[in-house]
């Protein structure tokens, strides 16, 4: 029999004194036992304090029963009931002489009544019985104390393993494997204890091959660190045949013959994947122990997607592709599928490959200013949208003036832009007649928004004009990603289809502003805007005399209810509202890049809702743009005390500036003529830097938002849906990201492989110290397919799916979103191992996330076959959950 430790003693002690009568606890407890005591003199049975006895002959059972008089205690002998006696077993507890079975003790702690015949170790009974918490453990269903019961509660209570927790199975398991206090708790048990857990993990996890489970165990067993080996090994899926080959020997001798095979690899992938995407820290000191072990081997350390000696390398090589004409996208890609990679990273990495994409498209430049200016509406602020995404990290060392170079060369060639429009504007201004309409198809200029766009849809529903101060079209953009979805629909205005307002020049707020609320060019105040916005004609033909058009400034936002109760009030027909964050942001620091969304925007979100619970279209515009502060931007001094941060009164031009002259300036500037910057990097006012200007001719500044956003709740005579798909560059072409393949470089035999029949399990190739020695990766110069590769493969197994097929026709998902969606939506989960928060989803799908929430939503009845959660939403953490391995097998999708 094993080793009787006092746990079980003390156990076993408790079980026969419960329920006997009080004259009983008086008497010693006789146990049988073979072989010296090592426990303590004494044991605490459930608060009583019972000594412990050793006495192997009659004589000296007999002394220590004269010694202890009434007082219990615990005698354990190696004598049998014949042998001590009739008389001495007549003092016992109740007459009787116990063996200690831990089975049966067991079966008490499960409150079981029967025992799987399969449970014969004592020694796995033994560590149960010292796991045991007070209150014991689950009892089984149906009474039935089974062999998987049994090891699930040691492995948990005693090994900290619950194969139930994080997602169950594989990811379990490798959290538990890499977890630092694991090794510790294995070596304690005894070897029969390892042996049987490690057996049932196999057969419980593995259940035959792959065997992640017996790869990991094995490692354990072999005091690796666990973490470092299985990021080390999912670096070699998909890498060439002799870095596969060099690492499965190398494996093979620390594990002492243990195989890995590709199938392996593809399910460690997916592991690997599951747990980084619930704890995106949970590699990371893992990471550093690869990169420090293997430090001599850059190549093979550059395949991990989890060591900053992989990030460095994925780093590196967008640089490369950004310096290059072939398409970016599998670098970045590669890059964004980096654990280590921040979500500011990921994001400033695809920005860079949507510029990369433009940069190097053929394009047909406009040459008139219609032509300019709807091509900047279209194409352009997209650009801007994404230069200021890609400036929002800055990426480290030699890799950072690389991108930064990069950069520059985008913004010459937007400034080239911005000059050409600024040029052919000012022309167009020259030839302006006074009080005549000259028109510009496709825009609005800002005095004609309220008779051409607010009053046609105020004949037709409540309008809710909603003016963000300074707003230019590339931050409109990013707030509609956030508005539009099931409550707004982005429509095209009723009366010609207008893509953006034309501010004035110098795009001055008391200018611009004071025109679009007056319908006529003229420059005012706050009080000049609300007399002359109730007064407006137009609007004033769709409102009752009681509740004329009513605009609110910044100042009355401080009486919030007031305002809300008025865009609530379906009876206004026409509501103002102007909101300054933007406009007065731009005075704050130029190193502090903001995040324009929504809630980021004080009362925006209460005024949205409102609007959508009244049924009243918002119109979202702006009376001007700017251009943010960039690096390298000159400062030309104004000699005068006329002009402002980007303008100045006439005088000769100097590169980059543009005379403005005619009808449209005189009525703002004496004189009629005004210097303006055409270009980006310029501005007039000596001293501290702000984080943006307005003022100039650039299409930042003058082309404002025009969209107009028509409520789910009043869909009756609802326009045509405005396309805002964005520009060919935004994504990649095809199916799938644009990679370019580098041949690899002649192949260098490995000296693991070479020698892998002859070394030894435990010799020096199996010592930690000794790996960074070997050359395992000399032909693995060229990197593993980017990670999107991997997840791509889901949408397009799932599409081929007759299940999936079937589903969607039968439930009708996708009628109002595309499959492209979908697949965004399917392949972005999987990239992140199955779980992403609404946030992430919305900037990677490009939608709002009451969008992509309905997507999500729209898609459960599709993928949840049989009651099974593929598809879930976590409304708690507000994260969308996909279940890959469930997906695989309900929808018969094999490996991927």
């Amino acid at each position: 029999m094993s080793t009787l430790s006092p746990k079980l003693l003390a156990t076993q002690i408790a079980e026969l004194r419960r329920g006997a009568a009080p004259e009983e606890h008086r008497r010693p407890v006789a146990v049988r036992h073979t072989g010296p005591w090592t426990g303590p003199a004494t044991l605490i049975v459930e608060g009583t304090v019972c000594p412990v006895v050793q006495a192997d002959s009659v004589l000296g059972v007999r002394a220590a029963l004269a010694e202890a008089g009434e007082t219990p205690f615990v005698l354990l002998t190696s004598l049998d009931r014949t042998t001590l006696g009739r008389d001495v077993v007549a003092r016992l507890f109740r007459r009787k002489l116990y063996s200690v079975d831990p089975w049966t003790l067991l079966l008490g702690r499960f409150q079981a009544t029967a025992l799987d015949p399969r449970l014969k170790d004592e020694a796995v009974a033994h560590a149960l019985i010292e796991a045991s918490p007070p209150s014991g453990f689950t009892p089984p269903a149906g009474g039935l104390l089974d062999e998987d019961t049994a090891y699930r509660a040691l492995a948990r209570h005693r090994l900290r393993l619950d194969l139930a927790a994080r997602g169950g199975g594989d990811v379990a398991l490798v959290a538990w494997l890499i977890e630092a206090n694991t090794p510790g708790r294995f070596e304690s048990e005894v070897p029969q204890v390892r042996a049987a857990v490690r057996d049932w993990l196999v057969r419980t996890v593995d259940g035959g091959a792959p065997r992640l489970a017996a790869a990991g165990l094995a490692l354990l067993e072999a005091k690796q660190n666990v973490g470092a080996w299985l990021l080390l090994l999912d670096a070699t899926r998909g890498a060439p045949a002799a870095v596969v080959g060099a690492v499965s020997a190398l494996f093979q001798h620390v594990t002492g013959g243990h195989p890995v095979d590709d199938t392996t690899l593809r399910r460690l992938d997916d592991t690997l994947r599951a747990l980084a995407g619930q704890d995106g820290d949970v590699f990371a000191g893992h990471a550093e122990v690869l990169d420090r072990t293997f430090s001599t081997q850059i190549d093979a350390l550059s395949l991990s997607r989890y060591g900053l000696v992989g990030l460095r390398a994925r780093q590196e090589s967008l640089a490369k592709a950004l310096e290059g004409t072939t398409a970016a996208w599998g670098a970045v890609e590669s890059l964004r599928g980096h654990q280590q990679a921040a979500e500011g990273q990921r994001e400033a990495a695809l920005a860079l490959a949507r510029l990369h994409a433009w940069l190097n498209a053929a394009t047909r430049p406009a040459t008139t200013l219609e032509g300019m200016a709807l091509a900047y509406v279209t194409s352009g602020c997209w650009v801007d949208r994404a230069r200021t995404a890609a400036e929002a990290f800055d990426f480290p060392g030699p890799v950072h003036a690389r991108v930064e170079a990069f950069l520059a060369r985008c913004t010459a060639r937007r400034e080239e832009e911005n000059l050409k429009f600024a040029q052919a504007l000012a022309d167009w201004t020259a030839g302006h007649a006074p009080g005549a309409k000259k028109p510009l198809p496709g825009l609005c200029l800002i005095e004609d928004v309220l008779e051409r766009v607010v009053a046609p849809v105020a004949e037709k529903a409540p309008v809710l004009v909603l003016l963000l101060d300074g707003m230019p079209l590339a931050i409109a953009h990013g707030l509609l990603d956030a508005i539009g979805g099931r409550d707004f629909h982005l429509v095209s205005t009723l009366k010609g289809d207008l893509r953006a307002v034309v501010s004035t020049v110098p795009t001055r707020t008391e200018w611009a502003r004071t025109s679009l609320f007056a319908g006529e060019q003229t420059p005012g105040n706050l009080g000049v805007e609300k007399r002359t916005f109730a007064e407006h004609k137009g609007l004033r033909a769709t409102c009752s005399a009681q509740k004329p058009p009513t605009l609110f400034h910044y100042a009355d936002l401080n009486d919030r209810p007031q305002v809300e109760a008025a865009v609530a009030d379906a009876a206004t027909r026409v509501v103002g509202v102007v909101i300054n964050a933007v406009d007065d942001d731009l005075s704050g620091s130029a190193q502090v890049l903001r995040d324009w969304r929504p809630e980021t925007i004080r009362g925006l979100t209460a005024l949205l809702q409102a609007a959508r619970d009244a049924g009243r279209v918002v119109i979202l515009t702006s009376d001007h743009g700017h251009v943010p502060h960039r690096k390298n931007m000159v400062t030309r001094k104004n000699e005068t005390s006329i002009g402002g941060e980007r303008w100045s009164p006439a005088r000769p031009i100097d590169p980059g500036e543009v005379l403005f002259r005619g009808p449209r300036v005189a009525a703002f500037v004496n004189g009629g003529e005004a210097v303006v910057p055409g270009i980006e990097g310029l501005r007039y006012k000596v001293g501290k830097a702000s984080a943006g200007y307005h003022g100039g001719a650039t299409p930042q500044e003058v082309l404002a938002p025009l969209f107009v956003l028509w409520p789910s709740r009043n869909a009756e005579q609802m326009p045509p849906s405005l396309d805002r798909t964005p520009p060919a560059f935004w994504h990649p072409a095809g199916p799938g990201p644009v990679r370019g393949a580098t041949p690899p470089p002649p192949p260098v035999p490995s000296v693991v492989a070479s020698n892998a029949g002859t070394e030894r399990p435990g010799s020096a190739i199996a010592e930690k110290a000794k790996l960074s020695d070997l050359p395992l990766f000399a032909a693995a110069a060229v990197s593993s397919p980017p990670l999107a590769a991997a997840s791509a493969s889901w949408s397009a197994a799932l599409r081929s799916s007759p299940l999936y097929v079937e589903r969607v026709a039968r439930r009708g998902a996708g009628v109002r979103l595309t499959d492209a969606h979908i697949n965004t939506l399917i392949d972005a989960l999987a990239e992140a191992g199955g779980r992403l928060s609404l946030g992430n989803l919305s900037r990677r799908m490009e939608m709002g996330e009451m969008r992509v929430r309905g997507l999500a939503f729209g898609l459960k009845p599709v993928l949840n076959v049989d009651g099974y959660a593929v598809l879930a939403i976590d409304d708690v953490e507000g994260a969308v959950v996909l279940d890959l391995r469930a997906l695989r097998v309900q929808f018969e999708l094999g490996e991927s």
